[in-house]
């Protein structure tokens, strides 16, 4: 079966036509090309540039010239996802240009009529291939999990800046996207940052923040996390300041101390974070299997929702792009 979408402003024909092995090609874009230098090139059949892009993992789209059967493939490593209109073309006369049947993250899969909380393949930014979890019942749905923690089977506690950086875990389970992506992300385009936390106590109350357009800027700057003020939202289910200290912090861990806390090391006593004064706000502390921190102020603490002497049972830390729209 076919599928077509004609985008008057682009000039762009999106059409699932072709599947080669486990991929599926859409014709993408008569006439124009991405402007992104291909990894390779050669002169082959049009048919085959199907096979050759299917058969290399690196591959995720091509073009070809379609003003004869024989003629030049340019295939690149970036693709273009289903729903993504912000890839930039150029004229390029004679081509058409094809990309695999791919969602650039859980907005994509949600707005493909998926509704289930759960592990989805995601291609980050067109690129990045990975498995993350996707929240698709908070807040409108489509929400991507950058952490998450519910049994403690994944140690956050010790861990390095490399290891944050490029993240751990696995997100059938606990695991921590990792702060390079995040990055690469945020600095992208506009994103929203929303914390999903339930406790111990009060039958396992939840809390819920929201903070508008999150940036988190470079490893040059130390990953700091950066929004304005007037975007934090207002809370669901309570009125907490999460969010107003962190602004402008750099990421510490215990080998790279960064926090703004005289004669401590945040990151090493209360683990990876935009640590202010430590504690104040840590969600990758130690575990607990019960309210009590293993020791005081050390497990996942939101201080103004639970207390310091209390660790909360499951966190969830999720992003969406702030254009989404259902």
């Amino acid at each position: 079966m076919k599928m077509f979408l004609f985008n008057a402003v682009l000039g762009i024909f999106f059409i699932a036509n072709e599947a080669n092995g486990s991929k599926v090609f859409n014709l993408i874009a008569i006439d124009k090309g991405i402007v992104v230098a291909p990894f390779h090139s050669t002169t082959a059949h049009y048919r085959q540039c199907f096979s050759i892009c299917s058969l290399n993992p690196k591959c995720l789209s091509f073009d070809h010239s379609y003003t004869s059967d024989i003629g030049e493939c340019s295939f690149y490593d970036v693709g273009v996802a289903v729903f993504n209109q912000t890839t930039k073309f150029q004229e390029k006369i004679g081509s058409k240009y094809h990309s695999i049947h791919m969602a650039t993250d859980c907005a994509d899969w949600y707005r493909l009529g998926h509704r289930e909380n759960g592990v989805y393949e995601v291609h980050l930014l067109s690129k990045y291939k990975r498995r993350v979890y996707c929240h698709m019942g908070a807040a409108e749905g489509g929400w991507m999990a950058f952490q998450r923690r519910f049994d403690g089977s994944v140690q956050f506690i010790g861990r390095n800046w490399e290891e944050f950086k490029n993240g751990f875990g696995n997100p059938e389970g606990e695991y921590y996207l990792g702060n390079e992506l995040l990055h690469l992300l945020t600095t992208s385009e506009d994103y929203d940052y929303l914390v999903e936390a339930r406790s111990y106590g009060q039958a396992s109350s939840a809390r819920r923040k929201l903070i508008h357009k999150v940036h988190i800027e470079s490893e040059e700057e130390d990953y700091k996390i950066q929004y304005r003020l007037e975007d934090i939202s207002e809370d669901y289910g309570g009125a907490t300041s999460y969010g107003t200290l962190m602004r402008g912090c750099r990421f510490s861990t215990f080998d790279h101390d960064r926090d703004t806390a005289p004669d401590q090391n945040c990151g090493q006593l209360y683990g990876g974070w935009w640590h202010a004064w430590c504690h104040d706000v840590a969600m990758n502390g130690h575990y607990s299997h019960t309210e009590t921190p293993v020791s005081p102020a050390s497990g996942i603490i939101w201080r103004d929702w639970r207390g310091h002497g209390e660790t909360l049972k499951n966190s969830l830390l999720m992003i969406r792009r702030s254009s989404f729209k259902q």
